[in-house]
C-alpha cells in the first residue's frame, strides 16, 4: 500500500508555479566569485593512515544522519500519476547472455564504514583504483594491493579554509583527457560558512602530488554530484532555495592557478519532488565537440507535476572571459515510458531478511553518474533511477539511453530491470567503447539479504537497441546479515570505466557486515569478447548404435559453428545444435567446436568425450511433482533415467491408477490419479538399445495426503517441500518466512508482518498439503506460535480452519484474537516485538500456552487440509513454527506451570534433555510411541531432576513422555524429526 503526501499548501504552490517562458532564453548567473585558497600537497603517500584504533572509534564519531532533506518527498499528484499498472517495459526475466568467470577479473575487499550512509564511489585510472566514502578515502593498485590509506578526507585537505571539519559525500573522478584524479567534499554541515574543496591530482599517481582549493558556497551545497566536461567541472546540488547550479574553471586547476573561477545559478525549472540534485553530465572517452555547452539532467515524475514523466535536459553555456554573460538553460523535456517513483514519504522501502527495518531506495533522483560518450558518428548518454515496478513497492531500475539526432536528444532504448521478486536500486551505469552497457546495483528482499550484483547489454544487444539487458546477472558479494540499525542505506555508487582499454568495467558499492557497520567490494569485469566455445551433449556414455545430439553453450554470442565428431556418422556440421551423431563401434571419442563471432574465434576440443558401449543399461531414476495430493489431483511424473532409454513401462503398487492426458504406463513423464487414498510404491522399468533396468520407490505417493505423523519446520525447502499455498486476496502484506530465534530447529519460522501492513481487516491464508487421516481414530494439529500485542483496545488475530474436501469447504476450529476468542499473545504488550529467545515463543516463558487442537472427530477423511487465517490490525508479527498433524490427542503441552514437565529442544533430531518438576518425588519415567510401544524406560533416582535421552535408534514421528510417582503423573509430547 503507497503512503502518499499530499499537502494541500504545497498542491496550491504547485498549481499557481508559471510557466516560466520568461526563461527560454536561459538564466544569467546568480553569482560569480573565485577560489579562496590554493596550495600544494603531497605526495599523499606519505600521510599516515588511520590505526587500528581510530578506525574501530568511527562507529561513535561518524553516524552523522546526511542529507535530511532526502526526507523531504513530495507527491501531491499521485492520485492522478501513471502508471496504474505494471510497468510498461519492466524486464521481469534475467538476460541468458552469461559471462564466464575468466571474465570477471577482480574482486577485492574496499574500505569499511558506520557511517549512515557510508556514500561509497570510486572510479579507475591508469594503474590505479582511488576510493572514498564518508569520510575516508583508500588507493590501490588494480589487484587490489592496497597503497595509501585508509585516510580521512579532510587530512587530504588539512590547512585548507573548510576542512577543519570532515563533513562528506566525497565523489572522486578520472580525468582521463589529463591523466588526474579529481577528489571533492563539502564543508559546512548544519555550521556556516560553507566550502567546496577540491583537490586535483598532478599526474595519473593519486599516491603524489595533488593541488588544493577552497570555494566559498551560497548556502550549503547538500548531496553534490560532479561531472567532467571539456570547458568546466560541473556541479548540482540539492540547494532548494538557492544556487544549486555550478561550473569550476577546470584549465586554471589543471594548470594549477590559484584563483580559478566559480559561475552560480539559481536553476528555476528544478522538479516538485522536495529533495532534488540535477545532475552534471560526465564526459568519458573522447570530449564532446569543440563548443558543445555543459550538460545536466534529471527526472520529473507526473506525481510531482507535469502532464507526463519526462527526461529534463539542460545546458551550461560557460564564458570564462565575460563569466556573468553566462547562461544555464532547461532545452528539453523527453517524454518516456511512465515510471513510478513513489514508495511512499519516508525511508523505509526495501525489504530485508529476518527484520521489519527497511531501506531508503534513493528514489527521487537520477543515480551517480549520468554519462556522455561522443563516437565521434553518434553521441550517446546513459542514465538510470530506481522505480517501483508493479505498484507494491517491488524496487527495479530504470535505465535509458540518449542519442543525439540534429541538435535534439532522442531517446533510442530504455528498460526497467527487475528480473525476479528481489529489489534492486542504488545502481550506477556506464557504457564503454565497444557500445557495451554495465548496470550495478544493491539487491535485497525478505529473502535476500543485501548483496551486490551487476548486469548488462552486450554490443549485439545495443545495435539492436531492445531495451533489455542481456547478460546473466552476475554476484559480486551476496549478503549474510540486514541492516537494523538504520532506514539510511546510501546515497550513490560508481561504474566506471577503465581509462587503459576503455572497455573494462569497475564497479563499487557497499554491503552490511553486522550491526551498523558496512563494507564495500570493488570490481572489474568486462563483456566484450570473442566467443568462449563451450558445448555439452544429451549423453556421453552411448549404447552402440545409438544417436545423440549436441547443445552449443559458448559465451560471447557466436554467429558460426564449425563441429568435429570423431567416430560419429556424420563427422562434422556447421549447424548450432547438431541432431543424431550416430556413433556405431565401440571406443571412446574426441568431440571438437570451433564458435565464431564478429570478435574472433574460440576452439574447444573435449577428449575422449563420447564413450560407446554394448553393454551400458539405463541407470533408472525419477521424480513426481507432489508426493502428497488429493485425491482427484494429477501427479506428474518425470523420468530422469541416464544412457538414452527408448522405451519405459511404469507400475503402480496398488495398482488403482487412471492415466491421463493421452498418458500411459508406457509413456516417458505419465499423468497419473491416484483412485483410493494410502500409499503408493512406483516401479519404472527403462529400456535401451542394450537392454533393460528397474527402480522402485517405496512409498513415493501418499494419495489422500501424508499419513500422520508429519511435522513442518520450514526449514531447508521452507514451504515448497510439502506444497504449502499461501492465498493473499489484496496482494499486499502475506505470509511469508522470516529469520527468528529462540525456536528449534533452524532459525526459520513463517509469519505475517503486521506492522507493515496498513490495511486494516484483510485475511490471508497459509493453506497446509493435504492430510490422509482415513486410517485413524484420533488425530491432533498443533503449532508453536509467536505474538505480543501492539494496541490495548485490539489485536491481530489467527483463525484456523479445517477441510475434509481439499479445501473446497471449511469449517473454522480455531480462534485466537480479538477477531476470534481469547487472548494467545506469548509477550507481553510492546510496539517493537520480534522473537529472538525460547521465553518469546508458547513453550515457555510469559505467555499463552501452545495450540493443541483435538481433529478425532474428522478422522476417517483423506483430502484434509488446515487453513491458517490472519485478520490484520496494524499490530505487531505474528509467527507460526514447527505445525505438527499427530495421530495422539489429549497431551498437555504448557510448561509455563511450574510443576510440568520440561523438554528441550523440542522438536529433536538427536538428543534431547528433560528437566523434571520441583518439590514433587518421581520414580519411573516411561516414553512410548503413538501406537503405545514402549521405547525407553527408567527409574528415576532420588533427587535428580534432569535426565537427558538419545533418540539415534528411534524412527521419526511423535512419543509421549510419563513420569510418575507418589500419585503423580505427568506427561508430554516430544518429536524426533
Amino acid at each position: 500500500m503507497k503512503r502518499i503526501l499530499l499537502n494541500p499548501v504545497i498542491l496550491l504552490i504547485v498549481l499557481l508555479i508559471p510557466v516560466f517562458s520568461v526563461f527560454s532564453q536561459g538564466v544569467k548567473p546568480a553569482k560569480v566569485s573565485k577560489a579562496i585558497y590554493h596550495d600544494v600537497i603531497g605526495p599523499i603517500r606519505d600521510l599516515p593512515a588511520l590505526t587500528a584504533e581510530e578506525l574501530a572509534a568511527e562507529q561513535y564519531e561518524t553516524r552523522i544522519e546526511r542529507n535530511e532533506e532526502l526526507k523531504e518527498r513530495l507527491y501531491p499528484f499521485a492520485a492522478t500519476a501513471l502508471p496504474k499498472g505494471p510497468d510498461a517495459i519492466w524486464q521481469n526475466e534475467m538476460g541468458q547472455n552469461a559471462l564466464s568467470n575468466r571474465e570477471v577479473f577482480s574482486v577485492f575487499n574496499g574500505q569499511t564504514s558506520y557511517s549512515d550512509p557510508p556514500d561509497d564511489n570510486g572510479t579507475v585510472g591508469y594503474d590505479y583504483y582511488m576510493q572514498t566514502i564518508n569520510v575516508k578515502y583508500t588507493i590501490y593498485d588494480k589487484s587490489g594491493n592496497l597503497l595509501a590509506g585508509p585516510t580521512n578526507i579532510n587530512t587530504l585537505f588539512e590547512g585548507v579554509p573548510g576542512a577543519n571539519r570532515n563533513d562528506g559525500d566525497p565523489i572522486v573522478m578520472f580525468d582521463e583527457q589529463i591523466g588526474r584524479f579529481f577528489v571533492a567534499e563539502f564543508s559546512g554541515i548544519g555550521n556556516a560558512p560553507d566550502y567546496m574543496l577540491i583537490a586535483i591530482s598532478q599526474t595519473a599517481d593519486p599516491t603524489g602530488i595533488w593541488d588544493r582549493w577552497s570555494f566559498p558556497m551560497t548556502g550549503f551545497p547538500d548531496y553534490m554530484k560532479f561531472g567532467i566536461w571539456r570547458d568546466a567541472y560541473y556541479m548540482g546540488t540539492n540547494t532548494y532555495n538557492g544556487n544549486d547550479i555550478y561550473a569550476f574553471e577546470r584549465d586554471v586547476m589543471i594548470a594549477g592557478g590559484d584563483s580559478p573561477q566559480m559561475v552560480q545559478f539559481n536553476n528555476p525549472w528544478r522538479p516538485n519532488s522536495g529533495f532534488h540534485c540535477v545532475l552534471p553530465v560526465d564526459n568519458d572517452g573522447e570530449f564532446a565537440p569543440e563548443g558543445t555547452p555543459g550538460m545536466f539532467a534529471t527526472i520529473n515524475d507526473d506525481a510531482w507535476g507535469g502532464s507526463q514523466d519526462q527526461l529534463w535536459i539542460y545546458e551550461l553555456d560557460v564564458d570564462w572571459t565575460d563569466p556573468g554573460s553566462s547562461t544555464f538553460n532547461r532545452v528539453q523535456q523527453l517524454n518516456v515510458e511512465p515510471f513510478d517513483s513513489n514508495f511512499g514519504s519516508t525511508w523505509d522501502n526495501i525489504t530485508q531478511p529476518g527484520t521489519s527495518q527497511k531501506l531508503d531506495a534513493i528514489n527521487q533522483i537520477l543515480m551517480h553518474r549520468v554519462q556522455y560518450r561522443n563516437f565521434g558518428t553518434s553521441q550517446h548518454i546513459v542514465c538510470q533511477h530506481t522505480v517501483d515496478v508493479d505498484g507494491t513497492n517491488h524496487a527495479g531500475i530504470r535505465w535509458y539511453e540518449l542519442t543525439l539526432e540534429g541538435e535534439d536528444w532522442n531517446i533510442r532504448q530504455s528498460g526497467s530491470y527487475a528480473p525476479d521478486d528481489d529489489n534492486r536500486w542504488m545502481g550506477s551505469i556506464a557504457m564503454n567503447a565497444n557500445h557495451e552497457i554495465a548496470l550495478g546495483y544493491s539487491v535485497s528482499s525478505t529473502s535476500t539479504y543485501p548483496s551486490i550484483r551487476v548486469t548488462g547489454q552486450s554490443a549485439s544487444e545495443n545495435e539492436a537497441a531492445t531495451g533489455i539487458m542481456d547478460v546473466q546477472e552476475i554476484s559480486i558479494h551476496e549478503g549474510s546479515a540486514s541492516q537494523t540499525s538504520s532506514n539510511r542505506w546510501g546515497d550513490y555508487s560508481n561504474m566506471s570505466i577503465d581509462p587503459s582499454d576503455d572497455l573494462t568495467f569497475w564497479f563499487t558499492t557497499e554491503y552490511n557486515m553486522s550491526g551498523h557497520q558496512k563494507g564495500t567490494k570493488i570490481t572489474s569485469f568486462s563483456i566484450t569478447t570473442v566467443p568462449l566455445a563451450d558445448f555439452h551433449a544429451s549423453s556421453t556414455l552411448v549404447p552402440t548404435g545409438q544417436g545423440i545430439g549436441f547443445t552449443d553453450d559458448s559465451y560471447g554470442s557466436p554467429t558460426e559453428w564449425a563441429w568435429s565428431f570423431e567416430g560419429g556418422t556424420p563427422s562434422s556440421s556447421t549447424e548450432q545444435n547438431p541432431e543424431n551423431i550416430v556413433y556405431n563401434a565401440e571406443g571412446t571419442y574426441d568431440v571438437q567446436l570451433t564458435a565464431t563471432n564478429n570478435n574472433g574465434s574460440n576452439t574447444i576440443l573435449k577428449e575422449d568425450y563420447i564413450t560407446v558401449s554394448s553393454s551400458i543399461l539405463p541407470e533408472v531414476d525419477f521424480i513426481v511433482d507432489k508426493n502428497s495430493l488429493c485425491m482427484n489431483d494429477t501427479a506428474v511424473f518425470t523420468d530422469l533415467t541416464m544412457h538414452i532409454p527408448v522405451s519405459w513401462n511404469w507400475q503402480f503398487d496398488p495398482s488403482t491408477v487412471t492415466f491421463i492426458n493421452e498418458t500411459s504406463y508406457e509413456s516417458q513423464n505419465p499423468e497419473v490419479i491416484f483412485n483410493e487414498p494410502g500409499d503408493y510404491n512406483v516401479t519404472l522399468t527403462a529400456t535401451n538399445l542394450n537392454g533393460s533396468s528397474s527402480l522402485t520407490k517405496n512409498e513415493m505417493v501418499q494419495a489422500g495426503g501424508y499419513t500422520p505423523d508429519f511435522l513442518e519446520t520450514f526449514e531447508d525447502n521452507g514451504l515448497t517441500e510439502h506444497n504449502w499455498t499461501i492465498e493473499n486476496p489484496d496482494g499486499d502484506k502475506t505470509w511469508e518466512l522470516f529469520e527468528t530465534g529462540g525456536t528449534t530447529p533452524g532459525n526459520t519460522a513463517i509469519g505475517l508482518n503486521f506492522s507493515d501492513y496498513l490495511a486494516i481487516g484483510q485475511r490471508d491464508r497459509l493453506i497446509s498439503p493435504p492430510f490422509n487421516l482415513s486410517g485413524l481414530s484420533t488425530a491432533s494439529l498443533s503449532f508453536e506460535h509467536a505474538f505480543a500485542k501492539k494496541h490495548e483496545e485490539a489485536t491481530d488475530s489467527l483463525i484456523i480452519y479445517i477441510s475434509t474436501d481439499c479445501g473446497t469447504s471449511w469449517t473454522r476450529i480455531f480462534e485466537g484474537g480479538d477477531d476470534g476468542s481469547g487472548n494467545f499473545a506469548t509477550h507481553e504488550m510492546t510496539d517493537d516485538f520480534w522473537p529472538e529467545v525460547a521465553s518469546d515463543w508458547c513453550l515457555s516463558g510469559w505467555g499463552a500456552s501452545c495450540i493443541d487442537i483435538n481433529v478425532s472427530q474428522y478422522t476417517g477423511n483423506a483430502d484434509v487440509r488446515f487453513a491458517f487465517e490472519t485478520y490484520s490490525f496494524y499490530g505487531n508479527p505474528m509467527f507460526l513454527d514447527n505445525i505438527m498433524v499427530s495421530p495422539t490427542v489429549g497431551i498437555n503441552e504448557d510448561i509455563t506451570g511450574k510443576d510440568q514437565l520440561i523438554v528441550y529442544p523440542n522438536p529433536t533430531k538427536g538428543v534431547f534433555t528433560i528437566i523434571l518438576p520441583e518439590n514433587t518425588t518421581l520414580n519411573e519415567l516411561l516414553i512410548t510411541d503413538y501406537t503405545s510401544k514402549t521405547v525407553y524406560r527408567q527409574n528415576i533416582p532420588n533427587n535428580q531432576k534432569t535426565i537427558t535421552i538419545s533418540t539415534d535408534k528411534w524412527a521419526p514421528g511423535v512419543y509421549i513422555i510419563h513420569a510418575s510417582g507418589n500419585n503423580n503423573i505427568f506427561a508430554k509430547k516430544v518429536v524426533k524429526y
